[in-house]
């Protein structure tokens, strides 16, 4: 605050000054002069000094007799008294308005620090906030190319088990066509070996039939002659001969197409075996699809997981930029 300026204080410095540089110094150059009081107090003062000056003479010209100059001297003091307890009035009523002004302006500014703290913490989270939108936005390419990647692993997953289940299906349409042509193929022996066996079983059948028929007529004829039944016997014996190297002969080819039939069976045998494991070979072939299949499955769900991971970071973005 500045310091209270008097009237006698005013009168001296505004006469210092009209003496010495212009008979009448203006506002501005009095309150540097004097360096203290307010321009209000110093123009309120010159507005009263300029008044006393219409009512009475200038106390330097001597033609004012003494007790008009000494009524004028108390007339002054008294009015500047009236003016100075009225200023410390005013002073007075205002300081009450100056505190709370003071008060104003301190809480203005504590709460302007207040603002400006508030705006620092409100920049560091949005700062924050921007860091983890990024770190978002990174975690979002790196599941999108993730995504990608095993969407890629699918699709070629899939091509392979499709590959795979083309394979499969010609493999086993061969197969088949093969097991079907070696039991044909069996049926076809089986058949010809029966046709030959029963034909070998009627031609022994006949031929035993006709030896019993010879030897019952052979005995016929021993009782009718001996002559003629050893002659019979000599001719009989040399058919019977003949008839048993046939017998014999047709034997030893009866034995041979049996061991044709066994060696037959044998690879009868052998394709069935080779069938067989023809069939393991289908079934493994179907369980490494079904692993395929398996796997396909596991990839699928884990996409729709990625995709969940995916929808949930989305939102938590969209709900930090909407805060």
């Amino acid at each position: 605050m500045k310091a209270t300026l008097s009237w006698d204080e005013f009168l001296n410095a505004y006469y210092e000054l009209a003496t010495a540089e212009q008979p009448d110094p203006g506002i501005q150059r009095l309150y540097k002069h004097l360096g203290k009081g307010s321009v209000y107090l110093i123009t309120k003062y010159k507005a009263r000094l300029g008044e006393l000056r219409k009512q009475a003479l200038p106390l330097s010209t001597g033609k004012v007799p003494d007790p008009i100059s000494a009524l004028a001297g108390r007339l002054w003091q008294e009015i500047e008294q009236a003016l100075q307890e009225k200023e410390r009035d005013l002073e007075a009523q205002c300081r009450p308005q100056k505190a709370a002004l003071q008060q104003t302006i301190d809480t203005l500014r504590e709460q302007l620090g207040q603002s400006e703290e508030t705006l620092q913490a409100l920049k560091k989270a949005h700062q924050q906030l921007q860091s983890a939108h990024d770190t978002l936005n990174e975690k979002l390419a790196d599941s999108q190319r993730q995504q990608h990647d095993t969407a890629l692993q699918l699709q070629a997953k899939t091509e392979l088990c499709a590959s795979i289940e083309d394979n499969l299906r010609r493999l086993e349409t061969h197969y088949q066509q093969a097991l079907e042509h070696e039991r044909e193929q069996g049926r076809q022996i089986q058949q010809r070996l029966t046709k030959e066996r029963d034909a070998l079983q009627t031609q022994c059948d006949e031929l035993r039939k006709a030896l019993e028929h010879e030897q019952l007529r052979a005995i016929e004829q021993k009782n009718a002659s001996d002559d003629a039944l050893q002659k019979m016997n000599v001719y009989y014996d040399g058919e019977i001969k003949q008839r048993d190297a046939a017998l014999a002969d047709r034997e030893a080819a009866l034995s041979a197409l049996q061991q044709e039939k066994a060696e037959l069976q044998k690879q009868v045998n052998q394709s069935n075996e080779a069938a067989q494991h023809s069939e393991a070979q289908y079934h493994q072939a179907q369980t490494q699809c079904a692993d395929l299949q398996r796997e396909l499955d596991a990839a699928q769900a884990r996409i729709a997981q990625l995709e969940k991971d995916r929808e949930g970071l989305l939102a938590a973005v969209i709900a930090k930029e909407d805060v």
